[in-house]
């Protein structure tokens, strides 16, 4: 049998950082989702190192021991959905911050043909030009 309860307080961890990671990729606080991140990639190692022996037992055909508690099981299927729920609002954010970079490109170019169809030189150049 698998030791039980290290995994459950792994997992049980990592639902709840992948519970704020959701709600900082929705307040867009980037240093909070780094940070969770960060701590994910640690819980991860320690997950490893849990399940070596399990891997040893398993063989390659079936990398999932059976005798897994459905209380892992669960955890496991609930931290699937958490994470693909973030993805889904991390592709979401993306997708928001590529359109807003195309605007303000546009507004951008648009601006530069406003102040070369007034005439007179860029701010750019005017900073240059000693004899103004």
């Amino acid at each position: 049998m698998i030791p039980r309860d290290p995994f459950v307080s792994a997992f049980e961890e990592w639902r709840g950082l992948t519970e704020v990671e959701g709600g900082a990729i929705e307040r867009s606080d980037w240093p909070c989702v780094a940070s969770c991140q960060a701590r994910k990639k640690s819980l991860q190692a320690i997950l490893t190192n849990l399940s070596r022996p399990l891997r040893a037992t398993a063989g390659s055909a079936n990398p999932i021991p059976a005798d897994l508690p459905a209380e892992v099981r669960a955890l496991v299927a609930e931290l699937v959905a958490l994470e693909t729920r973030n993805a889904s609002l991390l592709a979401a954010k993306r997708q928001a911050a590529l359109v807003e970079r195309v605007e303000l490109d546009r507004a951008g170019i648009n601006l530069r043909r406003v102040r070369g169809s007034y005439g007179g030189p860029s701010p750019a150049r005017r900073r240059f030009d000693w004899s103004v």
